[in-house]
């Protein structure tokens, strides 16, 4: 059984025609050309494996699942050395606010996820920055979240920044060709 991804069309430049070959995963297509007789051989790659473009994992299929386990694991590793790094608190959450959440949180914007998916990294955010802020480690988390007004600490959830990045994108890629109903 073939399919798009087992047969390839190749243009022969010399005889002008078009000719197929078989291909596995593990084959490379070598394109010879014929103004210079140089090759360029190009590996075939799954449409669900990801590749590292911009500083985000994502697969040609549009699969997130690679980068949100990166992140995850990016996560565990940060808050380990985090939680024995020998700064004060005031320095733990300018770090937490400033470089560890965006670096972990930037990627995700690439792809959507729900709220139950990036959980984990939910939650080690939140013991991050409860360890900044210098609260027992069995603080109600909900409470980070909560406005002030209500009694909380006011502070952005990561979905909410996730959504702000994205806001953000769609301001600065389509803000000059948006048009209001007045206008």
């Amino acid at each position: 059984m073939t399919n798009a991804f087992t047969t390839l069309s190749t243009f022969d430049y010399k005889r002008q025609c078009v000719s197929y070959s078989k291909l596995s995963h593990t084959s490379r297509l070598s394109i010879q050309n014929p103004a210079d007789g140089k090759t360029c051989t190009i590996k075939p790659v799954s449409p669900n494996i990801a590749q590292r473009s911009l500083g985000v994992l994502i697969a040609p299929d549009g699969d997130g699942r690679t980068q949100l386990r990166h992140s995850i694991q990016k996560a565990r590793e940060l808050f380990g050395k985090f939680k024995n790094a020998s700064m004060t608190s005031h320095t733990k959450f300018i770090a937490v606010n400033s470089i560890v959440a965006p670096a972990i949180l930037y990627p995700m914007v690439a792809a959507y996820f729900l709220d139950r998916e990036i959980s984990p990294i939910n939650s080690i955010l939140n013991q991050m920055q409860c360890v900044a802020l210098g609260l027992n480690r069995n603080f109600p988390r909900a409470i980070l979240h909560v406005p002030p007004s209500l009694g909380g600490l006011g502070l952005p959830s990561p979905m909410q920044k996730i959504m702000k990045l994205r806001v953000n994108y769609f301001f600065i890629t389509y803000g000059d060709n948006l048009t209001t109903a007045t206008s």
